[in-house]
């Protein structure tokens, strides 16, 4: 028995809609989009989402649920990460959610996210038993452990690509030393905040592990422009297993291009020119802190986990 099930996330820096076809453990994606919405512009400021930034976002939704609708979707979820969970007007984005679409939005806490990452990720069938999941957003970043399909550890951090950039004064482009200072202090923070939590852990696994997961929109667009194409393919891009050398070139090499060059990068939407830097920055701190080899590329996460989750 089969049904037609639509979730939107609204992140820190996308809004993004997947309205699939669930059969059992399986999503069949009949419509997905992502929409950069920029709702945690400002944010990190005054602690309050802009206004501009509310309506902005409220507009792609209302749009994503009359499409969920016109495929007869059964059920349309509308989940809020990081930044709702930050802003101290969290209310004033449920208000404007339910005036555009009648859904009553659920701002979701770290752990809930991590779990829904977790499930998604799971979703695109990686047979290891073991895995690392690393879901790099404009907010937050959360990290799992995961062992055959269950979540071992997980964590939720105030590290992400938007915040990252909104403390950033480097120059235009930051080169190689930018990146290792962005790297240095990325890598401390995982030391204090992240390590010490999945030490047991990771300890008590039968093997170690050598990947990470990465789930989002940053791994699927360093995918894109390794594959120098702009179409979204996800059996391609799944394939792809960076190693650490590969990560740090392609890496090394965007934060060495200036913005405009950047903006011109086959597989890059313009838009994201400023905030790839550090989403691919903070992966690679990663890789380093926890000793990992490669990093694989993967397209699910939150909306995946949500269509599956009760």
């Amino acid at each position: 028995m089969s049904s037609v099930r639509a979730v939107i996330d609204i992140g820190t820096n996308s809004t993004k809609v997947l309205v699939g076809r669930v059969t059992g453990d399986d999503v069949e994606s009949l419509y997905e989009e992502s929409i950069q919405t920029r709702l945690g512009e400002g944010l990190y400021d005054n602690n309050r989402l802009l206004p501009l930034a509310i309506e902005r976002t409220a507009r792609v939704l209302a749009d994503f649920c009359e499409k969920a609708r016109e495929l007869n979707s059964e059920s349309i979820r509308i989940f809020a990460t990081s930044a709702a969970r930050d802003a101290e007007n969290g209310d004033d984005l449920a208000k404007a959610v339910r005036d555009v679409s009648g859904v009553d939005l659920e701002i979701i806490e770290g752990t809930r996210e991590a779990e829904l990452v977790c499930r998604g990720v799971i979703s695109q069938g990686i047979p290891d038993e073991s895995l690392f999941i690393v879901d790099v957003g404009g907010g937050s970043t959360e990290f799992i452990v995961g062992h055959q399909g269950r979540v071992m550890a997980s964590v939720s951090l105030q590290l992400g690509s938007v915040r990252l950039l909104s403390n950033s004064h480097h120059p235009d482009p930051p080169g190689k030393e930018g990146l290792r200072a962005c790297i240095d202090w990325v890598r401390e923070f995982l030391e204090a905040n992240a390590k010490p939590v999945f030490a047991d852990t990771l300890s008590s696994l039968p093997s170690p592990l050598d990947t990470v997961a990465g789930a989002g929109g940053t791994t699927t667009f360093l995918g894109l422009i390794h594959l120098q194409q702009d179409e979204f393919d996800r059996p391609r891009l799944e394939a792809i297993r960076f190693s650490k050398a590969e990560t740090e070139a392609l890496t090394g090499r965007l934060w060495t291009l200036p913005l405009d060059e950047r903006q011109q990068l086959v597989g890059l939407p313009a838009n994201r020119a400023d905030v790839i830097l550090f989403g691919a920055a903070i992966y690679l701190a990663i890789m380093e802190c926890f000793d990992l080899s490669h990093l694989q590329v993967n397209t699910r996460g939150v909306r995946f986990g949500g269509l599956l989750a009760p």
